[in-house]
């Protein structure tokens, strides 16, 4: 995946995603060697809750839970819904997997013309076949759930469904830089998003490309969170996802000026059978 990013710089932004967790995914696997007991703490990686926060999560969710025995899910408050949801997913996150997927829709150079943006589209199925291929898992549950609130969240909504909770949120739109959170932001909170752009460029790009004088927007819409909870308050499935617009302005690949890039980009989480 490596060797590939310098050839589509021009839609850089979509496939860090990916090579970022095949890079955590190795340290994983090495510290498991080294340490046996290093396996049951990979779940903990993707959300870093401190045993207090677990706790109030886990009292906030069993709230929620002595709620339910008298009021309908259908009934709740978004603030019971979202209480409910951190506390199902710290719960879930030492014990589920989660598969992440992208596919690039659009990409676009200087305005369609010239050479870069013909290699962007030439690359572009190709990379697509490519990511549709070689999903990446994760173990623990995506986002910064702990920091989850209200104001993130554009709507909220919890049905039963047989034994099941299902709950449905839609994230209010975040924008980024080249500086941003992984789990930081209104969409970050819920999924994790690409974090430090400019970090990442220079880690998988060698000297191909130059962003000494760029500027980049990454815009994340559409972003949702739907899950099924079951009664132990683990999440059993769940999917996760945005779209994310990329912008960026003022580049160099190879020493070839790009003035303006875009590219458009379907990012999934999911756990369980969908």
């Amino acid at each position: 995946m490596k060797k590939i990013l310098p050839i589509i710089i021009i839609i850089f932004i979509v496939p860090i995603f990916f090579a970022c967790e095949n890079d955590e995914k190795a340290k994983e696997n090495l510290s498991a060697e080294q340490n046996p007991s290093a396996e049951a703490q990979i779940g903990e990686a993707v959300e870093d809750v401190s045993d207090e926060e677990k706790r109030s999560l886990k009292n906030k969710g069993n709230t929620v839970n002595e709620a339910a025995l008298d009021n309908e899910p259908e009934n709740w408050t978004k603030s019971q819904i979202i209480e409910y949801y951190k506390s199902a997913a710290c719960e879930s996150n030492s014990v589920v997997q989660s598969v992440q997927t992208l596919y690039i829709k659009s990409v676009s150079v200087n305005n369609g013309t010239g050479a870069l943006n013909v290699l962007a589209n030439l690359t572009k199925n190709s990379l697509n076949s490519y990511l549709s291929k070689n999903s990446v898992s994760f173990n623990g549950v995506t986002g910064g759930y702990s920091l989850l609130c209200e104001d993130d969240v554009s709507t909220a909504k919890a049905y039963r469904a047989g034994e099941y909770i299902i709950i449905e949120m839609t994230m209010v739109e975040q924008t980024d830089g080249m500086h941003g959170e992984e789990k930081g932001g209104t969409v970050g909170h819920a999924v994790n998003v690409l974090g430090d752009a400019e970090g990442l460029i220079k880690k998988y790009t060698d000297t191909a490309v130059n962003i000494e004088n760029a500027e980049l927007t990454i815009v994340y819409s559409d972003s949702f969170v739907t899950v099924k909870i079951n009664d132990d308050n683990i999440i059993e499935e769940g999917e996760w996802g945005y779209n994310a617009h990329i912008t960026a302005k003022n580049f160099q690949f190879n020493g070839i000026n790009a003035d303006i890039a875009t590219a458009s980009a379907e990012y999934r989480v999911t756990v369980g059978e969908q």
